[in-house]
């Protein structure tokens, strides 16, 4: 199947799917099957509500710091009705929350512009790149981008911010440069900090560009099996797996044989 849209709708997180496992960007993007719903993501997302809400309501609202912590609680028992968590997921969010207010009181409130900004932009070759920033602070001259991970960095790399970064550099081509930081909540909510300028979205619309137009001519959407499989949405439906399970069938059948 090849894609046959004059305008392709993109994302980071679809370029990096797409580079992960062409089949799991076909089952994500293309035919939409319903995604697993896995324990660590109803966690992050809970936590990321949590910390939108709080980050929302001290913009519109400041309050002196020895009231943030009761704040934090208040917006915990209303999220918490809307998420599914575990005894104890509840708990490792407790946790991660705790720690994430302890640091914020020792560096201080941030400026925060925006909580959920959305972007929706055009890029050259019929590309349209959209999706949410978690956090827009302001920085002196120029911004800062949070995004918030509730799991662990191992796989963290610099593109998602470079998208951000890409996409506010459209509504401020006057920045010099954008600070991006991952703030990653499941290890004591450390800073993985990067620095962007104008030069470096270069190479990330080239980037961009280029899985763009892999997606357009694909017709195999071929898998890429790796240890990771098993954490897929698609584990179960994918043909990998299929032939996976035969040829341990193949080797017992010959064993037994």
């Amino acid at each position: 199947m090849v894609i046959k849209s004059d305008k392709l709708k993109i994302s980071a997180s679809a370029v990096k799917t797409y580079t992960q496992c062409p089949r799991k960007y076909y089952f994500t993007y293309i035919n939409k099957l319903p995604k697993k719903k896995w324990p660590h993501i109803e966690l992050g997302n809970f936590v990321h509500d949590v910390l939108e809400s709080f980050h929302n309501t001290l913009r519109d609202s400041p309050k002196d710091p020895s009231e943030w912590g009761a704040l934090l609680k208040i917006i915990c028992r209303k999220e918490v009705s809307n998420h599914n968590l575990t005894k104890e997921q509840m708990g490792v969010a407790k946790e991660m929350l705790a720690t994430y207010l302890s640091k914020l009181r020792e560096d201080g409130l941030p400026k925060v512009l925006f909580n959920e900004k959305e972007f929706v932009i055009d890029l050259p070759g019929n590309i349209l790149l959209r999706g949410f920033i978690d956090r827009v602070d302001e920085d002196a001259d120029s911004v800062a981008l949070v995004d918030y991970k509730s799991g662990r960095s191992k796989y963290l790399d610099e593109f998602q911010l470079l998208v951000y970064a890409l996409a506010m550099w459209h509504e401020r081509p006057d920045l010099k440069k954008i600070k991006g930081s991952y703030i990653v909540l499941g290890e004591g909510s450390k800073i993985i900090p990067y620095s962007f300028t104008k030069t470096d979205t270069v190479r990330c619309v080239t980037e961009i560009t280029k899985v763009a137009g892999m997606i357009r001519s694909e017709q195999s959407w071929e898998p890429r099996p790796t240890r990771l499989c098993s954490y897929c949405d698609f584990h179960d439906a994918c043909p990998a797996t299929q032939a996976a399970k035969d040829n341990e069938w193949g080797a017992t059948a010959e064993v037994l044989a």
